[in-house]
């Protein structure tokens, strides 16, 4: 009786390390989103700035 016990905690373990990932990051999350640099920038437009800014 004990190795079941044994081996259904190693099955459940095992499951939640490595089946559980799987579902942790849909396609519509805000991975997707995120990690688009085109549609990232598409979101975002950058303050102007004057023009004298970066003359040395």
């Amino acid at each position: 009786m004990k190795k079941y016990i044994i081996f259904f905690m190693f099955i459940l373990l095992w499951s939640s390390l490595y089946v559980c990932p799987v579902f942790a990051a849909p396609g519509g999350s805000c991975v997707a989103c995120h990690t688009s640099e085109s549609l990232m920038k598409s979101m975002h437009k950058p303050p102007p700035l004057p023009a004298s800014t970066g003359e040395g």
